[in-house]
């Protein structure tokens, strides 16, 4: 496990090791990750969305916003830009409301 200290001086503890994380939640325990949400901020719930829809999202994203030379609002900054790339070819900028892009041109992804 490797602790460190947050922006507001709260230690905290981050898995080095699939073995030092538990095991989250899944979507039918709700008293369960509703306490862990009021108590830490954050809850994770494993296949709360179907693997086939994340697949389509995924897939719409590489065929209509990856190749785009349109201007997209960003969440860093909220302004309108282009794609900026990492050397990996990654997209470092990421979408700003995605239900909220033009959907003439990102219709899939939208």
């Amino acid at each position: 496990m490797y602790r460190t200290v947050d922006n507001v001086g709260r230690e905290i503890e981050i898995p080095n090791a699939r073995d030092d994380d538990f095991g989250y939640f899944t979507v039918g325990q709700v008293e369960e990750y509703a306490k862990y949400y009021r108590d830490n901020g954050y809850v994770v719930i494993r296949n709360a969305v179907a693997a086939e829809l994340c697949d389509a999202a995924n897939a719409a994203f590489d065929r209509e916003c990856y190749p785009s030379h349109g201007f997209l609002y960003r969440q860093t900054t909220a302004k309108p830009e282009r794609n900026i790339f990492s050397a990996a070819g990654h997209v470092l900028n990421p979408i700003l409301n995605v239900q909220s892009i033009d959907p003439t041109c990102y219709a899939g992804f939208r």
